[in-house]
C-alpha cells in the first residue's frame, strides 16, 4: 500500500488522490478530480514494483472473494530474434500477439546483448498460451512477403489453479475441489444405500379352511397322545431296572 502511494506522487495527478485498502490485493481509489481519473484509467494498467495495477469502475455489491483475477505480469522472451528486428516499436509489436506489452527490458532497449529479446507482457490466463508467432514483412524491392516464425518464452510461470482461477496452488491442492469430492462421496453413498437396502415389504399368509384348521388340530392332538404314550412306556421300564424318575423321590 506505502509503495502504491508512493507511486502515485509520479502519476502526474493535479489533486491527488485518496487509497483504502480492501485486501486480497484490492484497493480503492478516490480521485479528486475527474480529469485525473480518466488520465489514470487510460493508463491501466500501471506497473508497480514488479505488479500491474489494473483499474475498473467501481460497482455496487462488490465482494472481494468473489472475483478472479485472471491476468498478471510476466517476463517473456523473444529467442533468437534476428538483429534487423532489435526496434522498439517492432518488438512492441511482435509481443501484442502474446499479450499487452508494458515495458522493455533495459538491456534490451540498448542492445546490450542479441541472444533474445525481453519484455514485460500483461497476459490474460483464461486465453491459451501463445508459443509461436508468426511475422512477416515485405522483401525489398518485391511484392512478396517474407514470413518466419518467432518462438517465445515465458519466464517463472507462477502456480495457477485451473478449477478456480486463483493463484498460489495447483489443481491437486484446490479447496474447492476436495470439497466437490467429498460431496461426491457422500452422495455416492446415499444412493449405494437406497439401491441395497431391503424394502419393507409385508407378507401375505393365506386363511385357512375351517377344514384345514380342524385337520392341523388333529394332528396336533395325536402328537400329544403319542408323546405321552411313550413318556408312559419309558416310565415303565424305567422302574422295572430300578432308576428314579422325574417327581420321585429317591
Amino acid at each position: 500500500m506505502d509503495r502504491v502511494r508512493e507511486a502515485s506522487r509520479n502519476w502526474g495527478l493535479k489533486e491527488g488522490v485518496s487509497m483504502k485498502s480492501l485486501g486480497r490485493g484490492f484497493i480503492i481509489f478516490r480521485f479528486h478530480n475527474s480529469e485525473d481519473m480518466m488520465c489514470t484509467w487510460r493508463r491501466s494498467p500501471i506497473r508497480v514494483d514488479g505488479q500491474a495495477l489494473r483499474f475498473q469502475q467501481w460497482r455496487k455489491d462488490f465482494v472481494v472473494d468473489d472475483q478472479a483475477i485472471t491476468n498478471r505480469l510476466t517476463w517473456i522472451q523473444l529467442p533468437g530474434l534476428p538483429q534487423e528486428y532489435w526496434h522498439e516499436d517492432i518488438i512492441l509489436s511482435i509481443t501484442k500477439a502474446v499479450g499487452r506489452p508494458i515495458a522493455i527490458d533495459r538491456r534490451t532497449k540498448n542492445s546490450y546483448f542479441g541472444h533474445y529479446a525481453r519484455v514485460c507482457v500483461d497476459v490474460d490466463d483464461v486465453v491459451p498460451r501463445v508459443d509461436e508467432v508468426y511475422v512477416e514483412r515485405e522483401q525489398e524491392g518485391t511484392l512478396e512477403m517474407y514470413v518466419f516464425k518467432q518462438k517465445v518464452e515465458y519466464e517463472e510461470l507462477p502456480t495457477r489453479c485451473r478449477r478456480c482461477r486463483r493463484y498460489g496452488h495447483r489443481d491437486d491442492n484446490c479447496k474447492q475441489r476436495q470439497m466437490e469430492a467429498t460431496d461426491d462421496v457422500a452422495a455416492a453413498m446415499n444412493e449405494d444405500r437406497l439401491v441395497h437396502e431391503p424394502a419393507h415389504q409385508q407378507v401375505w399368509h393365506p386363511r385357512e379352511s375351517p377344514a384345514a384348521a380342524s385337520a392341523s388340530a388333529g394332528r396336533e392332538s395325536e402328537k400329544e397322545e403319542a408323546e405321552l404314550e411313550m413318556d408312559s412306556t419309558w416310565k415303565k421300564q424305567a422302574k422295572q431296572l430300578g432308576f428314579p424318575t422325574i417327581g420321585e423321590r429317591i
